[in-house]
């Protein structure tokens, strides 16, 4: 994710013409990513707060006797306020609202990734509509449709994809648990709750390794 690298946010701003100063002043601050600057300031508004409240009065400083930067003063305290506003207006003030913009386009982008990552992850509740969406797809691959009889019902299907979910238990599971859209309707019918059971099964716990 480049939005948390701080290599890609410090040439970030190099481009957008940040000045030094303020790179060192933000990473003094913990500001090192595109995603901290846009996720500590998630709004235009709280942008303008912290950079009215905390940048425009301090920044970094290249100290030439002492050769090295060192944190100080922008703002003189005897007028700050209106030197503040007239700050808020310069180039400096409109590189940072840049790598704002840039950090906020980084960081929803791979926030967006990050999503679509974990949905794939996360199975889908097999419902019938899943199931069909599942078969549509083998149909598409080439791969043959089962009848009825032979084709693993919804409940088999879901028992299946819980034990080898990420955080499943991954238990060894007997022949008989792959029972068929058949079985299933049959035992809907024979059952007045209308569920199946497994209680005549018994999973093994051992793990396959």
């Amino acid at each position: 994710m480049t939005s948390k690298v701080p290599e890609v946010f410090r040439t970030l701003g190099e481009n957008l013409r940040v000045p030094e100063g303020d790179m060192r002043f933000m990473e003094a601050q913990g500001i090192v990513c595109a995603d901290e600057l846009f996720f500590r300031h998630p709004t235009a508004e709280k942008l303008e707060e912290w950079m009215t409240e905390v940048m425009s009065p301090r920044t970094f400083l290249f100290d030439e006797v002492a050769d090295r930067w060192a944190e100080g003063d922008r703002l003189d305290d005897a007028n700050q306020p209106v030197q503040a506003r007239a700050w808020l207006r310069n180039t400096v003030a409109a590189s940072l609202r840049r790598l704002w913009e840039a950090s906020k386009a980084a960081a929803k982008r791979d926030l967006q990734r990050a999503t679509e990552e974990a949905d794939v992850r996360v199975p889908k509740a097999l419902n019938p509509v899943v199931v069909s969406d599942l078969q549509n797809k083998a149909d598409a691959r080439g791969i043959a449709r089962f009848p009825e009889s032979e084709r693993p019902g919804h409940s088999a299907l879901a028992k299946v994809a819980s034990n080898f979910r990420s955080n499943g238990p991954w238990s060894y599971l007997v022949w008989e648990t792959f029972i068929s859209e058949d079985e299933e309707a049959l035992q809907r019918r024979n059952r007045p709750s209308g569920s199946v059971s497994y209680t005549h099964l018994t999973l093994p716990t051992k793990r396959i390794v």
